[in-house]
């Protein structure tokens, strides 16, 4: 995920939730804060991650779109 933020965001805060499990595949939905240079303001991200259990990698990471198409109920927001 930091990779696809670029080298100038810096996450702040995320939450994780379960979006999927199938199998040895379990998808995560990440939501996160970022920030942008030293003193930039807060921006929200969501990201899909698709891990293989069995092999314990990541397999994808996914964008919010891919996500939501994928899991159309996957929570992708900051709780309290």
């Amino acid at each position: 995920m930091r990779a696809r933020l670029g080298p100038s965001n810096a996450i702040a805060f995320y939450t994780a939730s379960v979006a999927g499990w199938r199998n040895d595949r379990l998808t995560l939905s990440i939501a996160l804060q970022a920030v942008n240079g030293a003193t930039g303001p807060l921006r929200p991200f969501c990201y899909g991650v698709v891990l293989d259990t069995s092999a314990m990698t990541v397999e994808a990471v996914l964008s919010e779109t891919e996500t939501k198409k994928r899991y159309p109920n996957a929570a992708c927001r900051m709780t309290r």
